[in-house]
């Protein structure tokens, strides 16, 4: 999980600063903002700094605009001058958790350390802090928050939290699952180039994160983007974190006014992708990790095909349902179709496959592509044979592979290239694929182009040759699919070449709208699964 710090104030026009205008400028608005993060694959974001002082309304407002928009929050927030209860110390706070806990959520919530203001003798502030968490532990629960305490830049004030045993034994009698440590990653590689601590945190303080801060030094100053001339080792950070079982969010936290004249929006970019690329290098979508992600969508798969098929049911307008990454479900018009559906799971065929058979009878007809199992599930097709809708494939799908599937002759239709048809009001023309790789590597595959009552739709499938000669001539689409790929082998180091003949291609037809596919399969290896750091950049391109 990804994170990023954004003040509270940006979502409230009247309290900008002059950064803040300047971020929001260079996006639009804040709409367009939360959604370039989401397409960057940010699933979280810090409201940093919150204030005591701040409106409980305005909070939970805030909190709501973001949930709408798909993420989660955590907060960063201080401890009070005296020891006392949370709920007594920030009950502007507790509308918004009492919200987020009754919705399933536990909020995640940054503090530093009291300071004491001499650096000689840090014990008042450490002995006030570790009072303070002990008391807020045994209000964690009933709160549904977590409380991390975070290792400090030392700026010889007095601070007890700029060590990792500081921090540790202010930890010291309150509840571990409560209670943890925020790894500010950039304050404490400085604390390593000045004081000469230790490259890699031990291993009892590792243990104890349950939250980051990530941000790079510049000339020995903190909160800088991360990239070219950025110093960090964030790779050895987190792949230490991922040693020994983390797996929270890693937070960037940018601090927009040192940053000058520079483009916000490219700092954002580059950093996320960093950190990103930090993950899947030093654990790159580990088994244990991609194991207990298998589980978790075949576990929800089922639920899933049977809600869609409700909706499916119900539905009077124009709608379409994603069935699996390459695969879709339409209604567009009363005409209802498929596109190739397809489990890629066993586990999650066994348990979901009388759902899918759910939505599947309700078509009219099924596209197929391609016969590589993402797309032409055969296990699938034989065990739905049995269904009256009619499956369509192109001219150079393999005749071998049908009669493997059981499909009935009469519900089959084998479309000639660049003909016409009309088949239950949807004029369908298909067109030679381009599944073939520049090195002769690939399969035959279909194009498919869809107008129904005007609605143009495009379904190039797998494409692995952007070249102009491997374009159809079509009208401008209302909706193209595009299935990302960025070259073979090259989800982890993807060149910018990649991105930008990626996106001419889908430029090139002209599409309204564009839905990308294909992303995070979680059977392929890291080095070929495309994810929402890929999606985020193609979409801002």
């Amino acid at each position: 999980m990804t994170g990023i710090s954004l003040s509270p104030r940006i979502f409230t026009e009247s309290k900008h600063t002059p950064v803040d205008k300047k971020l929001i400028q260079e996006f639009g608005n804040v709409q367009k903002l939360l959604r370039f993060l989401r397409g960057l694959g940010v699933t979280h974001i810090e409201l940093r700094s919150v204030g005591m002082g701040d409106d409980p309304e305005d909070i939970l407002n805030i909190a709501s605009l973001l949930w709408n928009n798909g993420f989660e929050i955590t907060v960063h927030a201080s401890l009070p001058c005296e020891v006392s209860r949370f709920s007594e110390s920030w009950p502007n706070l507790i509308p918004f958790l009492n919200k987020a806990k009754s919705e399933g959520k536990t909020t995640v919530i940054t503090v530093h350390s009291a300071t004491s203001g001499n650096d000689s003798d840090k014990s008042p502030a450490a002995n006030k802090t570790n009072e303070i968490l002990k008391l807020w532990s045994k209000e964690a629960k009933d709160l549904g928050i977590k409380i991390a305490l975070e290792i400090n830049r030392d700026k010889l004030n007095g601070d007890p939290s700029v060590t990792c045993k500081g921090v540790l034994e202010m930890l010291e009698e309150t509840d571990p699952e409560f209670i943890g440590i925020c790894f500010d990653f950039g304050h404490y590689y400085s604390n390593v180039k000045q004081k000469g601590e230790d490259m890699i945190p031990d291993e009892e303080f590792l243990r104890r994160v349950i939250h980051t801060h990530i941000h790079a030094l510049e000339n020995g100053k903190t909160h800088f983007p991360l990239g070219s001339g950025a110093e960090l080792p964030l790779e050895l950070y987190a792949s230490s974190l991922l040693k020994v079982g983390y797996c929270d969010v890693f937070n960037f936290e940018p601090d927009f006014p040192r940053y000058g004249d520079r483009s916000f929006r490219d700092a954002i970019r580059t950093s996320i992708s960093e950190i990103y690329a930090a993950q899947t290098s030093s654990n790159p979508f580990s088994a244990s990790a991609r194991k207990d992600y298998a589980a978790a969508i075949d576990n929800r798969y089922s639920s899933e095909l049977a809600r869609i098929a409700k909706e499916i049911k119900a539905e009077q307008g124009n709608a379409f349902w994603t069935l699996c990454p390459s695969g879709q479900f339409f209604c567009i018009d009363g005409v209802k179709f498929a596109v190739d559906p397809a489990f890629r799971s066993k586990n999650a065929r066994n348990s979901a496959i009388a759902n899918m058979r759910s939505v599947l009878e309700q078509a009219d007809f099924i596209l197929i592509t391609h016969e590589h199992d993402d797309h032409f599930d055969l296990e699938l097709a034989r065990s739905l044979c049995d269904l009256p809708c009619t499956w369509i494939f192109g001219e150079n799908f393999s005749p071998a592979l049908i009669e493997k599937a059981n499909l009935k002759k009469e519900n089959v239709l084998s479309l000639p290239f660049e003909k016409k048809r009309t088949f239950f009001n949807a004029e369908i023309s298909a067109f030679n694929g381009s599944h073939f790789s520049p090195d002769g590597t690939g399969v035959d595959s279909s194009m498919f182009f869809l107008t129904i009552n005007s609605k143009k739709l495009f379904f190039p499938a797998d494409v692995r040759d952007y070249g102009a000669d491997k374009m159809p001539l079509i009208p401008p689409p209302d909706l193209m699919f595009a299935n990302v790929w960025l070259g073979r082998g090259c989800a982890v180091n993807t060149s910018p070449a990649a991105y930008e003949e990626f996106c001419n291609y889908i430029s090139f037809f002209s599409p309204k709208k564009v839905f990308l596919g294909h992303l995070y399969e979680y059977t392929r290896s890291n080095s070929d699964m495309w994810r929402y750091e890929h999606a985020g950049r193609i979409m801002d391109i």
